[in-house]
């Protein structure tokens, strides 16, 4: 986060600029083979980041087959990802939200299948 705010540019206080865009980042953690950490390390990165501002991370299990992020975050989730690209909550935003799930640090969470057969 410190990196971050130091690469941002502080903007001419003499000048009145338009208010920023809304801006996002899309951070990924991917390997080919399954066992070298992939889970671990992104619930780790995703709750860190969501300590450090609140209600502002949501992570997103893609592995499709083998997804253990719910189980790692000790989560029981209603919706997952198949639920949340298909049917209302892939046209509307809003829609979508409620297919989140809140972990107790802030992070929302779509979580991957129950199952292979699932996806």
């Amino acid at each position: 986060a410190q990196a971050a705010q130091a690469r941002t540019p502080v903007a001419d206080q003499t000048h009145q600029a338009s208010p920023p865009a809304p801006s996002g980042r899309v951070i990924s953690v991917v390997s080919p083979k399954g066992g070298v950490g992939k889970t671990t390390v992104a619930t780790n990165l995703a709750v860190g980041l969501a300590q450090a501002e609140a209600h502002s991370t949501v992570l997103v299990d893609l592995d499709i087959q083998f997804g253990d992020v719910a189980s790692a975050l000790d989560l029981q989730p209603e919706y997952t990802l198949p639920d949340a690209v298909t049917g209302p909550a892939s046209r509307d935003t809003m829609v979508l939200k409620t297919f989140l799930i809140q972990h107790e640090t802030g992070l929302y969470v779509i979580c991957g299948p129950d199952s292979p057969a699932a996806a």
